[in-house]
């Protein structure tokens, strides 16, 4: 899979930065990058009034703050002159890997929250 550079895409690192799953969230910590990461609680649309709080890529000027999901809009720490600097790393986030220019939707951010309704999502929001 390649990096792309097309406007959709940064367009997309400049408006919100993509999930982890709660695997990918450890490695991200694991390769250093814990202090650029951020908390984020939603109310989950598939559970009425299930809260669920995941580590994050930051909002730029955000990190290591906890804040709800309307707090987490803006430009991804790790977007670099156009580019995710996570890519080449093999460490992108899965929702940032399986978004596509014509099918941008929250179907993958859903899948990827049910994720963190996890004792190990749970663990790492300790860790």
């Amino acid at each position: 899979m390649g990096s792309c550079s097309c406007d959709v895409c940064v367009n997309m690192c400049r408006t919100r930065p993509c999930w982890p799953t709660p695997e990918q969230a450890a490695a991200l910590m694991d390769a250093g990058y814990a202090r650029r990461l951020s908390a984020v609680q939603v109310i989950a649309y598939t559970e009425r009034g299930s809260r669920i709080t995941a580590l994050v890529p930051a909002v730029s000027g955000k990190e290591g703050m906890v804040q709800d999901d309307l707090g987490a809009v803006g430009q991804c720490t790790f977007l670099d002159n156009g580019l995710c600097e996570l890519h080449d790393k093999g460490l992108k986030p899965l929702e940032g890997q399986v978004l596509m220019h014509d099918k941008i939707s929250d179907a993958p951010r859903l899948k990827i929250m049910e994720q963190w309704k996890s004792s190990a999502g749970d663990k790492l929001l300790w860790r």
